[in-house]
């Protein structure tokens, strides 16, 4: 996994891109992204190709994502779509450790298998701090035979969660397979689940517009774009510390 610093027009936030250069996850990768951004950054992460974990036996492949931010920072972005095809097994843990004024949409995009094959097995984890306090603590554990059940037939799973100050958070039914949970005043989880990606893309981008239409104009969620599809942009500044760790 390589980490690359993109421009744009937007010289206000900075920017990074993940981009896989290695096949995998494969059996007993350990690979973790860490993503700082001190006080006042304004950050984008996005991501060049999807991941997709294959090979069978050994230890579940792990991935690893923490994401800090400070006192009014802000970070949008996402991690490659993880697609784990069958036989692979995958331990996918996400973490936030958030200041009280921080603004955070983080959307993971999960594909349970190749197209016409079985679902590989994910143990799939996420645990969000606001401000040394407890926002969420989710795991779900997904494998060939209990995916079709947990899910109602679907294959993919997106999530995002959003945060900001000047959100007001309400829980928001876009259908039975697309809702936002209300976690705090200031916090939503969105998830969709879906057969392809096309659909769960449309539903997530409708739930969100949905979500932020009581956020202020020209906040920076409000005027960010959809899910998985973040502008890139750069700052003179170095506001973001980012380390990528790939052991096999």
């Amino acid at each position: 996994m390589t980490i690359r610093r993109v421009r744009n027009d937007d010289s206000t936030c900075a920017a990074m891109c993940v981009v896989g250069t290695a096949a995998g996850p494969l059996p007993g990768d350990d690979i973790s992204l860490e993503i700082t951004a001190l006080a006042n950054a304004r950050v984008r992460v996005c991501y060049a190709g999807a991941s997709v974990a294959q090979g069978s036996g050994g230890p579940p492949a792990r991935l690893r994502t923490s994401v800090t931010a400070g006192e009014d920072a802000s970070v949008i972005g996402s991690n490659p779509p993880l697609v784990v095809a069958a036989g692979a097994a995958v331990d996918s843990q996400v973490s936030f450790d958030l200041a009280p004024t921080a603004t955070l949409e983080w959307s993971e995009l999960l594909v349970l298998g190749r197209s016409g094959e079985q679902a590989g097995a994910v143990r799939w984890s996420w645990n969000a701090v606001v401000g040394g306090r407890a926002l969420l603590r989710q795991t779900v554990v997904l494998d060939r035979i209990g995916a079709p059940l947990a899910l109602a037939g679907a294959r993919l799973v997106a999530s995002t969660l959003l945060l900001a100050p000047d959100l007001a958070a309400q829980t928001v039914v876009l259908h039975e397979r697309a809702v936002a949970a209300r976690l705090a005043d200031t916090a939503l989880l969105l998830t969709v689940l879906g057969a392809d990606a096309a659909s769960v893309s449309h539903d997530l981008a409708r739930l969100r517009a949905l979500c932020i239409r009581t956020a202020p104009e020209g906040s920076f969620v409000a005027s960010g774009p959809a899910p998985g599809r973040w502008a890139a942009a750069e700052r003179d500044r170095e506001p973001v510390t980012a380390k990528s760790k790939d052991n096999q």
